[in-house]
């Protein structure tokens, strides 16, 4: 019985790791749409993953059970604090729209299923009995990791990375930090922002669509637009903050450069 319990528990952070790397690996807006960093939430793929691993692979679940309580307790924690903030959704199963306040809820009932689980086991073996198989645990944990790179690598997001890393970009923006303003609607008149892209490539380069993480960023009537070798354009875009506090949204410029397929800008007011 406390064997299944724990095989579901590992079955269950096995498909929420899935989930959230499947949202990361195929939408470049992920992270601002959940609005938690996309390292962060690339580390919880790992975490859980490795978390799923161990229970496979520990002869005694003591250690693991202090581990679970340990990480549901943070989930706990977490989702409160996203349902105490207003958000919808966390990313915390991807793109299914789960609501925080039903992750918290969860959590906590895992917590509890946890502490029943550690208080039988502290009645069935003796304190001495209790190991862990750590190499074991260890080289899975590893391996595990190694695809977790490897996902991240074949990213949208991982590829732009790597390839501004590698200086292989050929298409280049940066982000705009711009002001809000103390009150700022839907009614009030649209902010222009200027994003300028560059291209550094011996040969012209062509914009030839832009897509963005918000109606609330729009680029008007969009016609694809020639960049010459080590030239630049300046876009015009106009943006209508849904309130006078922080703003963060993605605009991604797709470009017919063989290096990259976009070119990402985040728009940052405050």
């Amino acid at each position: 019985m406390i064997r299944i319990f724990y095989l579901v528990i590992a079955l269950l952070l096995l498909t929420t790791a899935g989930l959230k790397a499947l949202m990361l690996i195929t939408d470049p807006f992920a992270d601002v749409k959940v609005g938690v960093r996309e390292w962060i939430l690339w580390l919880g793929v790992a975490i859980e993953v490795s978390v799923c691993v161990a229970i496979l692979t520990t002869r005694d679940l003591r250690v693991v059970n202090w581990l679970l309580l340990v990480l549901f307790g943070s989930f706990a924690a977490f989702s409160f604090v996203n349902w105490w903030s207003g958000k919808t959704d966390c990313g915390c199963a991807g793109n299914l729209p789960v609501p925080p306040f039903a992750f918290l809820v969860f959590n906590c009932l895992i917590l509890g299923g946890l502490w029943w689980a550690r208080s039988f086991m502290l009645l069935e073996r003796p304190k001495e009995e209790w190991k862990f198989n750590s190499c074991v645990g260890g080289r899975w944990i590893g391996i595990w990791l190694v695809v977790l790179v490897f996902l991240f690598s074949r990213s949208e997001t991982g590829k732009t990375a790597i390839a501004k890393n590698l200086s292989t970009q050929e298409v280049t923006c940066s982000d705009v930090v711009f002001k809000i303003g103390e009150s700022s609607n839907y009614d009030d008149a649209p902010i222009p922002i200027s994003v300028l892209v560059s291209n550094t490539a011996n040969n012209p380069r062509r914009v030839v669509g832009v897509s963005t993480s918000c109606s609330c960023v729009f680029s008007g009537e969009f016609a694809p637009v020639s960049i010459p070798p080590n030239g630049s354009h300046t876009f015009v875009l106009k943006v209508i903050p849904k309130s006078s506090g922080k703003f963060h949204e993605r605009v991604l410029f797709f470009v017919d450069s063989p290096q990259q397929s976009f070119v990402a800008a985040d728009l940052v007011g405050s």
